[in-house]
């Protein structure tokens, strides 16, 4: 009865958000359109990802001629789905949430997008136009590139000093080997154990480690297949009441969407879960014992 209700919960702030997006597009632009439209942006995406996620519980049929029909939840698609969203979420906290100033959350806007373009120009490609697109990549970040490094200098000295490590993962595109999602998560509220849980879940059906395939191996009943993807579906509903409020918060658009509904802006004040909520949790939590590795 409690899966029902919390999938209930999740289909409702789904509705949510869907709400919240409309209402911003239905607003006329204002001067700070840019990082509004970027907000907007990572929200729909985000609620594509989760929409597809959910589409995705209805049990797949497949016809064998002959040897007749195999049926199946892909739990593990489910599963790589909400990791995609969790780090959306994250994302969308670390460049717009309200733990860090104004003037930080600019400059990791950019800073993203510096990464964005480091990456498109590290690809190889052998034919046109994909040639021209990461010439035009590389040249847009090396036109940044200035501004990153003051940035960090100002911003996040112990990165700018380390030169030989963090500051070249960080030039060179890869600020998540400095910034990981661990640290995001922190720095968006979230208990580091209980994000460390649920990120390495759901990450080893991403990276098909063993635990993932003993579970695709072994889960044969349709009904436990689906109870698997209803798990991995209810524990995003912390980071969905999270992103919820945070962008009623910030677009007048959705929060004029959101005020028909005040009902959902209730439920999501219900399963939104701060860091502090956790602690005793987690307190008496198991911890395998340190060995020496040597």
């Amino acid at each position: 009865m409690a899966m029902h209700e919390e999938m209930s919960a999740f289909d409702r702030l789904l509705e949510g958000l869907l709400l919240a997006i409309e209402g911003q597009a239905a607003q006329p632009s204002t001067g700070e359109g840019d990082n509004r439209q970027l907000l907007r942006c990572l929200i729909l995406k985000l609620w594509k990802g989760l929409s597809t996620l959910r589409a995705i519980h209805e049990p797949r049929r497949v016809v064998v001629h002959g040897q007749g029909t195999f049926s199946f939840v892909d739990f593990s698609s489910v599963a790589v789905l909400a990791r995609s969203a969790l780090e959306n979420h994250l994302i969308i906290e670390w460049l717009f949430g309200s733990h860090s100033s104004e003037e930080i959350k600019q400059f990791r806007r950019q800073l993203w997008i510096y990464g964005g373009y480091m990456s498109r120009a590290s690809h190889k490609p052998t034919m046109e136009p994909a040639i021209e697109m990461c010439k035009q990549a590389y040249q847009q970040a090396q036109d940044m590139r200035p501004e990153i490094i003051r940035g960090l200098e100002t911003f996040y000295p112990a990165v700018f000093k380390d030169a030989k490590k963090k500051r070249k993962f960080v030039l060179d595109g890869h600020w998540t080997k400095v910034f990981s999602y661990q640290s995001l998560a922190t720095d968006a509220g979230h208990h580091p154990d209980y994000f460390a849980t649920l990120y390495a879940s759901l990450s080893g059906h991403a990276h098909t480690n063993y635990n993932s395939v003993f579970q695709t191996a072994t889960l044969s009943g349709l009904d436990q297949q689906l109870d698997l993807a209803k798990t991995f579906t209810i524990l995003l509903l912390p980071m969905m009441a999270h992103t919820l409020l945070l962008y009623e918060n910030l677009v007048p658009g959705a929060r004029q969407a959101l005020s028909k509904s005040p009902e959902l802006v209730d439920l999501a004040q219900e399963y939104r879960i701060e860091k502090d909520d956790m602690v005793e949790t987690f307190k008496d939590a198991w911890r395998y014992p340190e060995t020496d590795n040597a």
